[in-house]
């Protein structure tokens, strides 16, 4: 066989590659409650290949800037051809204790990252899992006494007091409502506090009560994994 046309074959040859499948990440501050609810429904919703759950202490700044270092070592595994791309990342603050949400959401921005804040705390998502949350509720306090009364925040241990113990997600009220609680967060999800949202995410008494959450969940687990 003549060296050209070997080179020829050679040259020809189909480089065997994998298919890519979409990646998306999850952080969260919440110890307990969001990472209760982001590994049941990720399971509920067979994406463990494709979506992943990270819980990171810190303020939403500090997080945003953990997340922001790590997506640079990621990116050297992107190109290096040893992981696909992350199609989404996500950060899940509440704003019941922090006021450098604004900052927070220009560092994650700088990297592509997604900000989710629910306005006063996680429990308002939980709550619309039965019914719509009540705009008048501008406390993490209310919000926990409603998803205790409705059921989906349950006891975790009886020899705390009465309040704390309720803080693990009853994933028995929340499994297979997802869809209804998306129609119930659009209810109080106005067009005025997605204005007021988006302009000073630090200015909460604007956009209360309010959720990002709607958004995550439509990218992460409905857009076609």
């Amino acid at each position: 066989m003549a060296k050209a046309e070997r080179r020829g074959l050679a040259l020809g040859r189909k480089k065997q590659t994998r298919a890519k499948r979409k990646r998306h990440l999850i952080v969260s501050n919440g110890k307990v409650t969001e990472t209760e609810y982001f590994n049941f429904l990720i399971n509920e919703m067979d994406v463990r290949g494709s979506v992943r759950y990270r819980y990171i202490d810190g303020d939403p700044l500090k997080v945003a800037k953990k997340v922001s270092r790590e997506l640079e070592s990621d990116k050297k595994a992107v190109k290096a051809g040893e992981i696909d791309e992350l199609n989404s990342v996500w950060i899940v603050v509440d704003s019941d204790e922090f006021r450098n949400l604004a900052a927070a959401e220009r560092e994650a921005g700088a990297k592509g990252v997604k900000l989710a804040i629910s306005n006063p705390c996680f429990e308002v998502w939980l709550i619309d899992h039965a019914s719509p949350c009540p705009e008048t509720f501008a406390s993490t306090s209310q919000c926990e006494k409603r998803a205790r009364d409705l059921g989906v925040l349950r006891s975790t241990d009886p020899n705390r007091s009465s309040a704390s113990k309720y803080k693990s997600v009853n994933l028995e009220k929340i499994g297979g409502n997802k869809g209804q609680a998306l129609v119930n967060a659009a209810k109080h999800n106005t067009d005025d506090k997605r204005r007021a949202r988006q302009s000073n995410p630090d200015n909460v008494s604007s956009y209360q009560v309010w959720t990002d959450l709607p958004e995550l969940i439509t990218d992460v687990f409905d857009s076609g994994k």
